[in-house]
């Protein structure tokens, strides 16, 4: 129960960033050359990227405890 929990916490957060990703590269789009534009699209860009790397790193972690409990536990 709070595995498919905390997995589905992390779904939400990875559509949040899959939004933000869409939302940088629309910023970024147009710009219209508009440097100071550009760069915040890119730095939204850059960010929910990384976020989305922590929800991964997040999601692996959660999955090799459970794993590791179902090794332990008879």
């Amino acid at each position: 129960i709070i595995q498919n929990a905390i997995n589905r916490v992390l779904g939400i957060l990875a559509l949040i960033v899959l939004v933000l990703l869409l939302w940088g590269g629309f910023q970024m789009i147009t710009a219209a050359g508009d440097e100071e534009k550009y760069g915040a699209g890119f730095t939204i860009l850059k960010q929910a990227a990384l976020g989305l790397v922590f929800i991964g790193l997040a999601w692996f972690v959660v999955s090799m405890i459970f794993f590791l409990i179902d090794l332990i536990t008879p």
